[in-house]
This record gives C-alpha cells, structure tokens and sequence, in this order.
C-alpha cells in the first residue's frame, strides 16, 4: 500500500499497528466512500446475450386435455412433476441452455423466462400448439435488481404470511440448478471474461475458478447460518472435475 510505504519512509522503525492508530482517517474513507458512493447496478445479460428481465407470460386455459396433450410436444419442452422446462437446442455433450418454466395452476398456465425475446418466442410455441385451448392474457416484467431489493424489503404482516422454509428452500435450489447450468459457459469478469468450463484448462484459470467456487459457498454458508435457504455446490465440483483443497 503506498501510504504504509510512505510512512515507512518517514518513520523507519514504524510499525503496522503505529500506522493503522496514525491513519485510521484512510481506512475509514475507503469504508465509507462506496456507502456514498455506491457503484452502478451490473448489467446483466443471458446466456446469449439479451438483457436479463424476468419475463413472465399468463394464459387462460380453456381446455386442459388438450394442454396436457399439447405440451409434451412442443420441442424442448421437457415436463418434470408439475411443470415443465423449455431447453435450447442440446449440445453433443448432452447440455442445453434452459430457456423458460412452464407451470399449470388451477385454470392458468404461466411461462416465465430471462428475457422480453424468450418470452416472445415461446408465448408463440405454446399457441402455436395449443390452438384455442388457451388465451395470452398479459405478459409481466421487472428488473432483476429490483426484484432482489423488493424481496429484502419484503416483510411478512403474521408468522402465516411467512413462506415455510421448506418451500423456500425447493425454490432456491430449482433457481441456483438453472443459475449453474447457464454459469458453466457465462463470460465471467473474474475469469478474465472466460467461461468456467474455458478458464480451468489451465492451472492459473483452474485456480481462480476454484477461489470463485470457495467464495460463492461462503455466501451459501452464511446464508445457512443465518437461517436463509442454502446450495450445495457439490455438483458444481465434479462437472468441473476440481477437488476442494
């Protein structure tokens, strides 16, 4: 650090401990100053490059038997218990992008998807194969930044307003499983904008993909310990074939 040096060069016999009591004044606006000064929002994008808004479409369903016969077929449309998963097209590795959720409540169907564009194309696909059987009603969109501040500002009014934690944690795990499965070929900035399956061919990438994994489980063990919905990273591990030292 160029102030220690400084001092250094002013008090030889100085110590550590003697610097930080003489420059606290340092620390302190180097703490505040991003409190006042906060930095803009990220941009956040999908996997192919559209700006990530959560999307979500409502239907009408006027006729089930028909939903239920319709969506199965619909390419890449894959169901899983109570709702399906839309995937891009698969790679020769057996992995695809997830595109969208479609989920069935009562007479409404909803998709939801990353972007205004995936929406679009996919509100097309589900009419395009369900004909009548179901009427678009509206579409919805936000901001994932200011998604994630509604949520922390969020209060439940009585202990049954509450989302049990049980719930809770299925929803986190179902979003972090989508979240990983599109990370392993994201652009990272801290992998010198290089895809984790990119960076770990070499040992210096492979390093920092491993400090990158160590700090997103410490953001998962505080959230354990603070009684918030927590991810095992453990899979994350072995797709990349990496051991935790």
């Amino acid at each position: 650090m160029d102030a220690y040096r400084e001092y250094r060069e002013e008090v030889p016999d100085g110590t550590m401990d003697m610097f930080l009591k003489e420059a606290g004044d340092i620390f302190n606006f180097h703490w505040y100053f991003p409190i006042q000064n906060p930095p803009p929002p990220p941009k956040l994008h999908t996997t192919t490059g559209e700006p990530l808004v959560l999307s979500k479409a409502m239907f009408e369903i006027r006729d089930r038997d028909t939903i239920d016969e319709a969506l199965p077929k619909i390419k890449g449309f894959e169901k899983h218990e109570n709702e399906y998963t839309w995937y891009d097209k698969r790679k020769p590795d057996g992995t695809a992008t997830i595109l969208g959720t479609i989920k069935i409540e009562g007479n409404r169907l909803f998709l939801e998807c990353h972007s205004r564009k995936r929406l679009e194309r996919g509100r097309k696909l589900i009419l395009k194969a369900v004909g009548d059987a179901a009427v678009h009603k509206l579409d919805t969109f936000q901001d994932p930044m200011e998604a994630i501040e509604s949520h922390k500002q969020k209060k439940p009014t009585s202990p049954k307003d509450e989302i049990p934690m049980e719930i809770q944690q299925r929803i986190h795990n179902q979003y972090m499983r989508k979240h990983y499965e599109e990370w392993f070929r994201d652009r990272i900035p801290a992998l010198d904008n290089k895809a984790p399956l990119e960076a770990i061919k070499t040992e210096e990438g492979k390093q920092k993909v491993i400090e990158l994994l160590k700090l997103y489980e410490n953001g998962e063990e505080l959230n354990r310990r603070e009684g918030r919905p927590a991810y095992d990273l453990g899979w994350v591990w072995e797709k990349l074939g990496l051991e935790k030292e």
